[in-house]
């Protein structure tokens, strides 16, 4: 009988399985070939990045941002927080993190970008595998990781890679929520929309027309209730992304530094 039910276990796909073998239903060489583009990827974009060099504005900020928890909220341009970057600080937590974490090296403020791209690319997979199958999906990721700006860009210290991972996050979520009809994923999306904006700002909001678009053609609901959950989505989106402007606009003038690279 125990044998029965392991055979049933193999059959069904619900057991654990090794990492390097492929879901029932998809080709034996899915899940191989897939670990290899990852591991090429992680090649790729970690390659030389201990002669990495540091930008020349970005790496002052992040490592003004190791020293005071203060100086990383407000993405400090120096240690004093006399004034902070001419954009939203997100995309350097990450760095400023590594850094404080492994030391300061040109190399910890890249190594975020790296872990960025490769996620990047296994989302960008998931994302296109759901739609398209499993030989859309690796092309998709093998052209994503061939593409020469890509391997530059996720060797950089920065915002763009931040940006890019948190707009497919979005994507990826904003898929299964029209796939289902659910309005959790769709909420999600709106939270990876924001944080994208912490990266790199407005430019984030590019993708909402296109991300409602979808879920307003396909998700399997009353159009009422389709324009409902995008409502909602919308304002989370909203909150997120105006959230960490909201908190430095609501601390007192002389608590804080000049804010955007400014002095007034």
């Amino acid at each position: 009988m125990a044998t029965n039910v392991l055979d049933a276990t193999a059959a069904t796909g619900t057991g654990r399985r090794t990492p390097w073998k492929a879901p029932v239903g998809e080709p034996s060489y899915a899940r191989p070939a897939l670990l290899f583009l990852t591991v090429l990827a992680a090649v790729f974009y970690a390659w030389g990045i201990t002669h990495s060099q540091y930008h020349t504005f970005y790496a002052d900020a992040a490592r003004s941002m190791t020293g005071s928890w203060k100086a990383f909220f407000y993405g400090s341009f120096d240690p004093a927080n006399s004034i902070t970057l001419d954009k939203s600080p997100g995309f350097l937590w990450p760095q400023a993190l590594s850094a404080r974490l492994l030391g300061f090296h040109p190399w910890t403020l890249t190594l975020p970008q790296v872990l960025e791209g490769v996620a990047s690319m296994l989302v960008l997979y998931r994302l296109v595998h759901c739609w398209a199958g499993t030989h859309a999906a690796l092309l998709a990721a093998t052209a994503f990781l061939v593409t020469p700006v890509a391997v530059g860009l996720f060797r950089t210290s920065v915002e763009d890679p931040a940006f890019t991972l948190c707009l497919l996050l979005a994507a990826e979520a904003t898929q299964r929520a029209a796939r289902a009809g659910r309005p959790r994923p769709l909420l999600l999306a709106g939270v990876w929309v924001g944080a994208a904006f912490q990266a790199k700002m407005l430019e984030a909001w590019a993708v909402l027309p296109a991300l409602a678009l979808v879920y307003l053609v396909s998700a399997p609901l009353a159009l009422r209730r389709r324009l409902a959950h995008l409502g909602l989505a919308a304002l989370v989106t909203t909150a997120v992304s105006a959230s960490w402007m909201l908190a430095v606009t609501l601390v007192p003038a002389k608590d804080r530094p000049y804010v955007d690279g400014t002095t007034n």
